[in-house]
């Protein structure tokens, strides 16, 4: 996730694909967009686990992000 987290302050969107995985189409018009894929990897999660497990995943990077900054200049 962090190779594909966003500069601190902008705005993230993610999509949560389906669970067979997003086809050909659908993942070049997503990339074509700005989107950048990534993974939970190799469990399928049910939407309602996949949300919280990713708003917690970017709220936790952003956090780490701000505290190294924090740091960096101190």
């Amino acid at each position: 996730l962090r190779a594909v987290s966003a500069a601190p302050g902008q705005r993230s969107v993610l999509a949560i694909g389906p669970d067979g995985g997003w086809v050909s189409f659908e993942a070049q018009l997503l990339e074509s967009h700005g989107f950048r894929p990534f993974s939970l990897g190799p469990r399928i999660l049910r939407v309602e686990t996949a949300v919280p497990v990713l708003v917690g995943q970017v709220a936790l990077l952003a956090e780490d992000t701000a505290a190294r900054q924090g740091a960096s200049r101190a």
